[in-house]
């Protein structure tokens, strides 16, 4: 249900603004940072996202970037990761409710999937990554087809 809302709420909010043709000067509006060019990066991509939420003065974000930095490049072409600095990026953090960092969250088309926070060992960075990356289960009984969303 949690995942629902997410998506509802990045469809809802961002879709609209982001479909139209961009002004040639396009002036900042709504988001006061950068957050609304993560914000489209996010909710066009064809591949799942990680999004690394982190700081400069965070010294558990240091630890997990290299670990973030070998996923990057061992899933290259597979996800594509974004490392958000939530000093610069305070809307951002602020809609996906980041209250501590390292935040890591994979988001698939505009669902937030997975929320992984603090220091974890890679496997379950790679754990969670392949779960997102796993194709869904074909539906053979007749019998799952009514629980399906129509």
């Amino acid at each position: 249900m949690k995942r629902l809302f997410v998506s509802l709420i990045i469809y809802f909010c961002f879709s609209a603004a982001y479909s139209q043709t961009p002004p040639q000067n396009p002036q900042p509006s709504g988001l006061a940072d950068s957050s609304q060019i993560y914000i489209q990066e996010i909710i066009s991509s064809k591949l799942p996202v990680l999004i690394d939420f982190w700081a400069a003065w965070c010294g558990p974000c240091r630890m997990i970037a290299p670990i973030i930095e070998q996923i990057k490049a061992d899933y290259k072409g597979k996800i594509k990761v974004m490392k958000v600095n939530v000093d610069k990026n305070r809307d951002l953090a602020a809609y996906f409710r980041v209250s501590g960092i390292p935040a890591v969250y994979i988001v698939k088309n505009k669902i937030a999937l997975k929320n992984i926070r603090g220091v974890q060992p890679k496997e379950v960075y790679i754990e969670a990554i392949e779960e997102v990356l796993k194709p869904p289960e074909s539906q053979t009984d007749s019998t799952h087809v009514s629980d399906s969303i129509k």
